[in-house]
């Protein structure tokens, strides 16, 4: 915190000026007599004898006199007197000391699945605003858990990106495939080896192009991997490889299989029976690209191609080999002339095809049989005649649909939803996918059912929810003792709170209690204060009542809060730049394209009802940024202005106002050409800003004021390589101030957009944890500092847009 320094004080009052004191700059039980009066210390020039001995007794009786006018607060009636003359009035702030943070977040601490724009703290919660869906703690794209979904195993690396196969590996592990990226590592991997304890290996470091589907054979420990393969090991290949788990090394196995020109062509899936290698696709080239097929069988040693033909005449996306049959799913109807709809069996030893019918009325694009049960899963709705919702079972010899019949749902009641992953684990069938369950606990793309009464089974809260779409479970596999489940952007038992979240920063979690309040559009500023938290954005209701771009929820409870209702009439408003709020007031800077609309408002801070009071500020004030003191009474803009007020009174990106009547204070400082971002700290305010270069020389971004005379402060953090018009946010603090943004560099040393800094002079301090993206606000707690905004990974580990740096231990 900045104090008032007595030698400073001295010399201004020997100059005959008033000094206004922070409550706490001054102490209790001290006789100051005329010095001290309603928080104001004023001596006439005649008081200061000129010498050097009376002036420091003077000093000394004024460090007394400063300990006891910070416990005063300033008077109604002074304020009055002082609000459009005076300097700006600037009374107790005291920032929490700092102590040392952790350089790696805290990895239970909720995360959410876009942007956040805003956020602010009140009490012991964290509110986040932005263009996000769900909150909660996140686990990546790919999860190992018990098989009854009970518990997730994390201990090992968090996995992200693209998981398309997860293929166990015999040993009690898997194999997982698609565009994956590893926490602690930057190269995005193709083929992983998970291990049974969560260590991994990556098997394709060499590999050029993407893999599609896995495929183990538990004898040999051999991968056969389909996609779009170019080569492996600096070898070409054609979209087909294999690879020894034990040795790391790919083998020889080549089948040659084609792209289609037309683009149109894909390998999806891959299974062994009959001792040969099944390969399912969509219009598959063999022989120099002149033969199309859906299925393909080679051998699993040379990949050399089988010249059968089994006709199907769509796409093959499921294959499972079950005692000496093939089962196969996809997008067919056809199997050389005789009817088969999206489901066939064929002999895999003969090839030829048997006489099961299941027919369905869309794509089967997953397999598994437990007994005589077979369990099919896709984008079906009905199933042999009879209305099945993307996931069915039938009895494998007759081909008789059973009872199972999960109640799943597409939350936009589209075609959108499917089951893609099916497994069984005792009178549990776990199913993933794209969907939601409509029926008993809410679950989200990776749940399991009761296989008799086809109902959701109620788990503990560690459940695993999912994101946004597209998100969704992909594949999944029991391998020994586990469950492994791979997707993307996977959430633990996350809350569905779109555009305004809150989390408990001492839990990490989302209250129970929190209602979410369900703006429909993106919030992008959050004030929270006495029980309320005000929001502004680009949405027109909240919890289903008309609020266009304003409104206020309890902060407890996240209920609309119904008697603030924003008074925005007469104007045309095209989008809100910032608020603030005090007890008393919100204020609110308005974006619009018509000259009467002014820029700047007041509303009551219950009803929302225009405060007639506060004066007009013209729409060509453009006003980006806003702060309050902490006693309420003086507002500090800034913007892209070079006037305000009504009159207009020269300012230059920033300014300070009374904020009853809105008159503008004599507060004036230089230099700056556009203000984004401004906080106080104590006496000072920090801000960032473009700056005019002839006055502050290098100093660039991010500088501090006098919040009460103006002068420029010695703290200069130095900042450079700022990406894009992205300026710094800056969270206060006694000795350590945190800046978040996207920059790179502070007083030529290399940082990722989050560091600290001193309280003084800007000099680096040893926290700088990198992130990845963009930091767009921060908050301050007893237990941690709070960094949002759109990013993907802090401290090294993977974070989304939501990171908890800890006090270190």
């Amino acid at each position: 915190m900045s104090h008032l320094d007595p030698g400073q004080a001295f010399q201004e009052l020997g100059q005959g000026r008033s000094i206004r004191a922070e409550p706490g700059d001054l102490g209790r039980g001290q006789k100051c007599g005329p010095w001290l009066r309603y928080g104001v210390l004023r001596l006439p020039r005649s008081n200061f004898p000129p010498t050097h001995r009376h002036a420091n007794a003077a000093s000394s009786q004024l460090r007394s006199c400063v300990a006891l006018a910070r416990s005063r607060p300033l008077s109604p009636a002074l304020a009055q007197q002082t609000s459009s003359t005076a300097l700006p009035s600037v009374p107790n702030f005291d920032p929490p000391r700092a102590v040392p943070l952790d350089d790696t977040p805290d990895l239970a601490f909720s995360e959410v699945d876009w942007v956040v724009y805003a956020s602010d703290l009140e009490g012991d919660r964290l509110f986040l605003g932005g263009n996000f869906r769900r909150v909660g703690p996140k686990v990546g794209s790919f999860i190992r858990a018990d098989p009854e979904l009970t518990e997730i195993h994390k201990d090992g690396p968090r996995i992200e990106g693209d998981v398309r196969a997860v293929a166990a590996d015999g040993a009690g592990g898997a194999v997982i495939a698609g565009t994956l990226r590893i926490e602690g590592t930057v190269d995005v991997l193709r083929l992983v080896h998970v291990a049974s304890d969560g260590t991994w290996q990556n098997l394709a470091q060499d590999l050029v192009g993407y893999v599609q589907d896995v495929t183990v054979d538990p004898a040999t420990g051999v991968a056969y991997v389909v996609g779009s393969i170019d080569s492996v090991g600096g070898i070409g290949r054609s979209n087909a490889a294999a690879i020894d788990l034990a040795t790391g090394a790919w083998t020889n196995w080549t089948p040659q299989i084609q792209d289609n020109p037309s683009f149109s062509s894909r390998l999806t899936t891959v299974a062994l029976g009959g001792g040969r290698v099944w390969i399912g696709g969509k219009d598959m080239r063999t022989n120099g690209g002149t033969v199309s097929r859906n299925l393909i069988v080679c051998d699993p040693t040379t990949g050399a191609l089988d010249p059968h033909d089994f006709q199907l005449n769509g796409e093959v996306s499921a294959l499972l080999l079950h005692g000496g049959e093939m089962l196969v799913g996809g997008d067919f109807t056809d199997v050389g002339g005789i009817s088969r709809s999206r489901f066939a069996q064929f002999d895999a030893q003969a090839l030829s095809l048997t006489a099961l019918q299941v027919p369905c009325d869309d794509s089967v694009q997953a397999l598994h049989v437990d007994g005589n049960e077979l369990f099919l899963g896709g984008r079906f709705r009905l199933i042999a005649g009879q209305p099945r919702d993307y996931a069915a079972s039938v009895d494998l010899t007759t081909g008789a649909v059973s009872t199972f019949a999960p109640d799943l749902a597409w939350p936009t009641q589209t075609s959108g939803a499917y089951v893609r992953g099916i497994t069984t684990f005792g009178d549990r069938v776990i199913l993933g996918g794209l969907y939601r369950t409509a029926a008993g606990p809410g679950r989200n793309n990776l749940a399991a059912f009761d296989r008799q009464t086809s109902s959701p089974v109620s788990v503990p809260r560690r459940m695993v929810s999912n994101g946004t779409s597209p998100g969704s479970i992909e594949d999944l596999t029991i391998s020994g003792s586990q469950l492994f489940a791979g997707g993307n952007l996977l959430f633990e038992d996350a809350t569905d709170t779109p555009h305004l979240g809150a989390i408990d920063v001492r839990t990490g979690l989302v209250p129970d209690n929190w209602d979410a309040p369900r703006p429909d559009g993106t919030v992008k500023h959050v004030v929270a204060q006495s029980g309320r938290v005000v929001i502004a954005g680009d949405f027109d209701r909240v919890s289903g009542v008309p609020r266009p771009g304003l409104a206020m929820v309890d902060a407890a409870t996240g209920t609309l809060d119904s008697t603030f209702v924003p008074d925005l009439s007469g104007m045309t408003v095209t989008g809100i730049s910032c608020i603030a709020a005090n007890d008393s007031s919100i204020f609110v800077a308005v974006r619009s394209s018509w000259p009467s609309t002014p820029s700047l408002i007041a509303l009551d801070g219950i009803t929302g009802a225009r405060q007639a009071l506060f004066g007009t500020i013209p729409a060509s004030t453009r006003v980006e940024a806003m702060t309050l003191s902490p006693d309420g009474q003086t507002l500090y803009v800034g913007g892209t202005f070079t006037q305000i007020g009504q009159p207009p009174v020269a300012r230059e990106a920033l300014a300070a106002l009374d904020a009853m009547t809105g008159a503008v204070l004599p507060w004036a400082p230089q230099g700056c050409s556009g203000v984004e971002h401004m906080v106080l700290d104590g006496r000072q305010l920090r801000v960032s800003a473009y700056l005019d270069t002839q006055l502050f020389g290098l100093r660039q971004y991010a500088l501090g004021f006098n919040a009460v005379t103006a002068a420029l402060t010695p703290w200069d953090p130095q900042l450079d390589e700022v990406y894009g018009i992205q300026l710094p946010r800056i969270l206060p603090g006694r000795e350590r101030v945190v800046i978040g943004g996207n920059f790179f560099r502070l007083a030529g040393e290399e940082v990722n957009s989050l560091v600290a800094v001193g309280a003084k002079l800007g000099r680096s301090l040893d926290w700088r944890p990198a992130i990845q993206g963009t930091v767009l606000g921060l908050e301050q707690h007893s237990t941690g500092v709070f960094a949002v905004g759109n990013f993907s990974s802090a401290g090294g580990r993977f974070r989304h847009s939501v990171a908890a740096f800890r006090p270190r231990r």
